[in-house]
């Protein structure tokens, strides 16, 4: 199972940005694991003030070479060694088909446009995970990730001395987010 991130032109092409991942086709470039911002980028204080939901659409790829049933998602924090309460933003998946006919999902045109289709769950932990259901060999599902804000943590990042007093870096950069699979 891979992720790619998602292109507007044709399928297969590839996505040099990450912030132009807003649906249509699966790009040939890969969710890179580990890397700091590979799915949003940092939170700054300008998204701090507007609160803005974020979205980024990805697809999931069957390349085990059978096909899978039970798939399931969930996303973990962790930072190092900081619980979820630490994270400034709550994360949420949808699931949706890709078309049929040219194996797309739905574009937007802004990482703040919210997509239509698609419903929206918490997935934090494993006991909280979304069935993806099953995946066909070589097919893909579509996935939205939403970024919210949790607005009783902003209040908090605004003090940056008290910030830098209980975690000693830079508040902005504490956020991580894994996002797991099971089956």
């Amino acid at each position: 199972m891979t992720l790619y991130y998602t292109t507007a032109q044709a399928e297969d092409v590839a996505n040099k940005k990450i912030d132009y991942s807003l649906g249509g086709f699966k790009s040939s470039t890969r969710v890179p694991s580990g890397l700091l911002g590979n799915l949003f980028s940092e939170i700054s204080l300008y998204t701090l003030d507007k609160l803005q939901d974020e979205y980024i659409a990805l697809m999931l790829k069957n390349e085990t070479g059978s096909d899978i049933t039970g798939v399931s998602l969930w996303f973990e924090y962790s930072v190092d060694g900081l619980s979820a309460k630490t994270n400034l933003a709550n994360f949420q998946v949808a699931a949706v088909t890709p078309s049929v006919t040219d194996n797309s999902i739905e574009t937007i045109t802004s990482k703040f446009e919210k997509p239509y289709v698609g419903t929206f769950y918490n997935a934090d932990g494993a006991s909280n995970a979304v069935s993806l259901g099953g995946i066909l060999k070589n097919k893909c599902i579509g996935l939205w990730i939403k970024r919210s804000i949790i607005p009783a943590m902003v209040t908090n990042i605004l003090d940056f001395t008290t910030l830098n007093a209980n975690f000693g870096t830079n508040p902005l950069k504490l956020e991580d987010i894994h996002i797991k699979l099971s089956y």
